[in-house]
Protein backbone atom coordinates (compact mmCIF):
# COMPACT_ATOMS: atom_id res chain seq x y z
CA UNK A 1 0.00 0.00 0.00
CA UNK A 2 1.49 3.41 -1.18
CA UNK A 3 -0.05 6.16 0.98
CA UNK A 4 0.91 9.59 1.33
CA UNK A 5 1.03 11.35 4.84
CA UNK A 6 -0.91 14.86 4.57
CA UNK A 7 0.62 15.29 8.33
CA UNK A 8 2.97 15.26 10.85
CA UNK A 9 1.97 14.08 14.65
CA UNK A 10 4.10 16.22 16.98
CA UNK A 11 4.33 16.98 20.18
CA UNK A 12 6.26 19.90 22.06
CA UNK A 13 7.95 20.03 25.00
CA UNK A 14 10.21 23.01 26.62
CA UNK A 15 14.31 22.67 26.96
CA UNK A 16 16.59 25.66 27.89
CA UNK A 17 13.54 28.03 27.91
CA UNK A 18 12.33 26.88 24.20
CA UNK A 19 9.31 25.15 23.04
CA UNK A 20 11.07 22.12 20.88
CA UNK A 21 8.42 20.19 18.73
CA UNK A 22 9.43 16.54 17.41
CA UNK A 23 7.87 14.41 14.71
CA UNK A 24 5.98 11.06 16.87
CA UNK A 25 4.21 9.92 14.20
CA UNK A 26 2.88 10.52 11.39
CA UNK A 27 -1.52 10.94 9.78
CA UNK A 28 -3.49 10.75 6.43
CA UNK A 29 -6.71 11.75 5.39
CA UNK A 30 -9.37 8.96 4.49
CA UNK A 31 -12.04 9.19 2.01
CA UNK A 32 -14.63 9.84 3.99
CA UNK A 33 -13.13 12.87 5.99
CA UNK A 34 -11.69 10.78 8.67
CA UNK A 35 -7.75 10.78 9.91
CA UNK A 36 -5.70 7.91 10.32
CA UNK A 37 -2.77 8.62 12.83
CA UNK A 38 0.18 5.77 13.04
CA UNK A 39 2.34 6.64 16.34
CA UNK A 40 5.78 5.55 16.98
CA UNK A 41 5.54 6.80 20.60
CA UNK A 42 3.34 7.29 23.22
CA UNK A 43 3.15 11.17 23.77
CA UNK A 44 4.63 12.34 27.23
CA UNK A 45 1.86 15.42 27.62
CA UNK A 46 -1.98 15.37 27.13
CA UNK A 47 -1.81 17.02 23.47
CA UNK A 48 -0.38 16.27 20.12
CA UNK A 49 -0.24 18.60 17.14
CA UNK A 50 -0.86 17.82 13.31
CA UNK A 51 0.99 19.41 11.13
CA UNK A 52 0.33 19.98 7.21
CA UNK A 53 3.63 18.13 6.10
CA UNK A 54 4.53 20.95 3.58
CA UNK A 55 4.80 23.22 6.89
CA UNK A 56 6.58 20.72 8.65
CA UNK A 57 9.11 20.87 5.88
CA UNK A 58 9.51 24.42 5.62
CA UNK A 59 9.91 24.61 9.44
CA UNK A 60 12.66 22.17 9.68
CA UNK A 61 14.82 24.56 6.79
CA UNK A 62 14.03 27.38 9.40
CA UNK A 63 15.23 25.13 12.80
CA UNK A 64 18.16 26.61 14.88
CA UNK A 65 18.89 25.55 18.18
CA UNK A 66 21.34 24.24 21.11
CA UNK A 67 23.07 21.06 19.37
CA UNK A 68 22.86 17.95 21.32
CA UNK A 69 25.22 15.11 21.24
CA UNK A 70 22.27 12.32 19.92
CA UNK A 71 18.74 12.22 18.43
CA UNK A 72 17.06 9.84 20.41
CA UNK A 73 15.32 7.69 17.23
CA UNK A 74 12.90 4.89 16.88
CA UNK A 75 12.11 3.00 13.77
CA UNK A 76 8.83 1.99 12.68
CA UNK A 77 7.49 0.03 10.27
CA UNK A 78 4.62 2.33 8.28
CA UNK A 79 2.44 1.40 5.53
CA UNK A 80 5.61 -1.04 4.50
CA UNK A 81 7.99 1.24 4.73
CA UNK A 82 10.47 2.19 7.78
CA UNK A 83 9.90 5.26 8.65
CA UNK A 84 12.27 7.26 11.47
CA UNK A 85 11.16 9.15 14.17
CA UNK A 86 13.27 11.54 16.46
CA UNK A 87 11.52 10.89 20.43
CA UNK A 88 14.32 13.38 21.97
CA UNK A 89 17.64 13.91 22.45
CA UNK A 90 20.52 13.80 24.48
CA UNK A 91 23.82 16.04 25.44
CA UNK A 92 26.72 14.82 26.49
CA UNK A 93 27.50 16.01 30.58
CA UNK A 94 30.40 16.23 32.46
CA UNK A 95 32.58 12.48 32.56
CA UNK A 96 31.01 11.42 29.56
CA UNK A 97 27.47 11.14 31.40
CA UNK A 98 24.27 11.36 28.71
CA UNK A 99 21.11 13.55 29.35
CA UNK A 100 18.48 12.34 27.53
CA UNK A 101 15.43 14.27 27.22
CA UNK A 102 12.06 12.08 25.49
CA UNK A 103 9.17 13.61 24.31
CA UNK A 104 7.53 10.75 23.72
CA UNK A 105 7.79 7.12 25.32
CA UNK A 106 8.59 4.51 22.28
CA UNK A 107 5.93 2.19 21.11
CA UNK A 108 8.42 -0.79 20.91
CA UNK A 109 11.58 -1.86 23.16
CA UNK A 110 14.36 -0.15 21.36
CA UNK A 111 15.85 3.49 21.31
CA UNK A 112 18.96 4.28 19.10
CA UNK A 113 21.11 7.32 19.71
CA UNK A 114 22.61 8.32 16.25
CA UNK A 115 24.94 10.95 16.36
CA UNK A 116 23.75 14.79 15.73
CA UNK A 117 25.00 16.45 12.74
CA UNK A 118 23.84 19.34 11.21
Amino acid sequence: MDVTFDFAIRVSKQIGGKEKFTDVGVAYKNARGSITCYLAGYPLDDKIFLYPTEEVEEQEEKRTQCQPKYLVRYVKDVGGKDKWYDLGVAYERARGKLVIYLYALPAGDKLLLIPFRD
